[in-house]
């Protein structure tokens, strides 16, 4: 009788040795399995980063490119007005020249 009181407690210690081993090995399956799903996803997020990151990118060159030609017109037409001021200046400068050495 004692031995097999003894026997028993023996199987049940095997037993929990046993389930013990296998809720370890379900452990580290499941830690990888979840460290190969955040990896996933971290993968899937970098990706989708650089996607928006290109598209900021594509938008500010448009931008930039808009203003660039904003800009260039303002500085055409100023450089026209410019231009033109000197022009009819230029003329006055020429008839007051012509009248100093005129008169002298």
């Amino acid at each position: 009788m004692l031995s097999d009181v003894m026997n028993k407690i023996k199987n049940v210690e095997e037993n929990i040795l046993i389930k013990k081993a296998e809720a370890q090995t379900k452990a580290k399956n499941m830690i990888a399995e979840a460290e190969k799903k955040g990896q996933a996803e971290v993968a899937a997020a970098v990706l989708r980063a650089e996607e928006d990151a290109k598209k900021l990118l594509d938008e500010a060159d448009q931008r930039a490119a808009a203003i660039t030609a904003e800009l260039k017109k303002s500085v055409e037409e100023t450089q026209e007005e410019i231009k033109r001021l000197s022009a009819s200046r230029l003329d006055d400068v020429a008839h007051m020249i012509a009248e100093r050495i005129v008169n002298g």
